[in-house]
């Protein structure tokens, strides 16, 4: 199962999924603006680099601006996340080898009025992730409807009495 672990608290989220390809090619999908495309949004400004900054349109203009603030080639990735309306947060990637696999491990640090409105959209871009890391990129049309569907899973979770079948 890709997703192995979610930890929600008011400090942020924390999300261990499981990839079934090798920590390097991970790193590449993580770092080379091409493969960012894929799975987060287009790199319109600078690069994901050591000590670099860069920006990332998350569609319709929407951008957040970064700064690297770790860059240890292939295990560790972390940044500064800023959009124009939010407080400035951040992102970082832990990156294991797990088998023939790698164990990536995503934590978002952010102001505790923040994290419920990222709890289902790292597992979405984790998914497109994953499907880029497969050879088999899912279409940016996609995102919102399967964000639309974490969201109703996750209030459907919260509020109806859970069902065996």
């Amino acid at each position: 199962m890709p997703l192995t672990k979610v930890v929600t608290d008011e400090s942020g989220t924390e999300i261990a999924w499981s990839l079934s390809t090798s920590a390097d090619h991970v790193w590449e999908l993580l770092t080379g603006p091409e493969s960012v495309s894929l799975w987060l949004g287009a790199v319109v400004e600078g690069e994901i680099a050591p000590h670099a900054s860069f920006t990332v349109d998350h569609g319709e203009g929407t951008l957040c601006r970064s700064k690297v603030l770790t860059y240890a080639e292939p295990r560790v990735l972390r940044y500064s996340w800023e959009f124009p309306d939010e407080p400035p947060s951040e992102v970082e990637f832990k990156l294991e080898s797990s088998g023939a696999g790698t164990a990536l491990t995503v934590s978002h640090s952010l102001p505790s009025d923040l994290v419920d409105s990222y709890h289902n959209g790292w597992p979405v871009h984790l998914t497109f992730l994953e499907a880029a890391a497969l050879g088999e990129p899912l279409p940016p049309s996609m995102f919102w409807k399967l964000h639309a569907t974490m969201s109703r899973l996750s209030s459907t979770r919260d509020s109806e009495p859970s069902h065996r079948g």
